[in-house]
């Protein structure tokens, strides 16, 4: 992988593991199979965890640093887009529902996505100060 690796994430279908990796600001897509590199990808300054669709079709990079996400077509092996949410983007969770929360740590509000439309829906303001936290039942979570 790249250079300054952070932690591994797995796609719900175990196909494929996708590394942030900090110091050259990419993202290593391996096959889990041949435990090859498939492609490495533009990710962004201070990445901080990855979340992938239930149909392990698509990756949302969070990039604190750039206050974005990265979404990532994990069958055409491309970023697909960038989504600018709040400020200091800490960590998302996937919802059953098709819906990716991120918790943005220097706006103190949540960004809403629907991963359908790879679109912002909503921003819920006034979650507290400095919120680096989420959790959704039936959904996906993790920490950095």
């Amino acid at each position: 992988v790249g250079r300054e690796p952070w932690e591994p994430y797995e796609t719900p279908d175990h196909s494929k593991i996708l590394v942030p990796n900090l110091a050259d600001e990419t993202v290593s897509i391996i096959d889990v199979k041949s435990r090859k590199v498939l492609a490495t990808l533009p990710g962004g300054r201070e990445m901080t965890g990855v979340v992938v669709t239930a149909d392990s079709k698509k990756a949302y990079v969070v990039r604190r640093g750039d206050d974005k996400l990265s979404v990532i077509d994990l069958e055409q092996l491309r970023v697909s887009s960038e989504l600018a949410v709040g400020k200091s983007p800490e960590v998302a969770t996937r919802t059953a529902g098709g819906k990716v929360y991120v918790a943005n740590s220097g706006s103190g509000d949540v960004s809403v996505i629907d991963t359908a439309t790879d679109r912002v829906v909503t921003t819920i303001p006034n979650v507290g100060k400095h919120p680096w936290a989420l959790a959704s039942f039936n959904g996906y979570n993790y920490c950095h």
